[in-house]
């Protein structure tokens, strides 16, 4: 019963989203393609969480914090790459805020996976 209200919350704030970007979306439908993959994310994770038990409880952590993980680490990856491309591109002076984002994902991939192999050593 309580998946239910969880499921009509995301579709209620998915037609809310959907709504205020009705512009984007007549551009492109891809530009909020992300959001809803996200809102999807969500959904099933909840639906997950909410079954009975400590083991499924704890698979379903462990299926959100290595997904979250993996997406971290791709994005750790683009940011250094793109990185790599303006110190191989002999710029005078780097763009901090690549230099930052490029540490903050990095240190975030690395605390999830950290976090992903403590859970999958308890489960």
């Amino acid at each position: 019963m309580r998946a239910i209200h969880v499921i009509i919350m995301l579709v209620v704030i998915g037609a809310v989203m959907a709504w205020q970007s009705r512009g984007l979306m007549a551009d492109s439908f891809w530009y909020v393609v992300p959001a809803f993959a996200v809102l999807l994310f969500a959904g099933v994770l909840q639906v997950l969480i909410q079954q009975p038990g400590v083991t499924s409880r704890r698979r379903a952590l462990l299926f959100g914090v290595g997904t979250v993980a993996l997406l971290a680490t791709s994005l750790f990856a683009a940011f250094g790459y793109s990185f790599y491309r303006l110190l191989r591109g002999g710029a005078q002076s780097f763009d901090a805020v690549w230099i930052c984002s490029a540490v903050a994902t990095g240190a975030l991939a690395t605390w999830l996976w950290f976090r992903f192999v403590r859970l999958l050593r308890h489960t």
